[in-house]
């Protein structure tokens, strides 16, 4: 059955961003919103709390701050994070020179 609840501009149900209860005697419904999210003119959740709604790289905390997912860091999650490898090649002493070995016929006699 069709949904009662607000949808957004893109015909979707409390955006995809909440839950739609009915309310009082159950003839009203409305959209209970995902933590993040508030409502806007359509009152379906439709506005994120955080900036740039997190870009599409986390999610929007109830605070307004956002969770980046691994990868992403910034305000908004729009900075690719990047990770330097030290590399521990002065750190670790050179591995022992094996003794050079002499051909049989170089080889003194006894």
């Amino acid at each position: 059955s069709e949904s009662r609840c607000p949808k957004n501009e893109m015909g979707k149900v409390c955006s995809s961003r909440g839950v739609c209860l009915k309310v009082g005697d159950g003839s009203a419904f409305q959209c209970e919103c995902d933590e993040g999210y508030a409502h806007g003119d359509t009152n379906a959740c439709e506005r994120s709390l955080c900036p740039s709604d997190c870009s599409g790289n986390g999610a929007c905390r109830a605070n307004g701050t956002c969770s980046c997912n691994a990868g992403f860091e910034g305000e908004d999650c729009s900075i690719a994070a990047t990770r330097h490898v030290v590399l521990a090649e002065a750190a670790s002493p050179p591995a022992p020179s094996s003794p050079a070995l002499v051909p049989a016929s170089a080889a003194p006699e006894k």
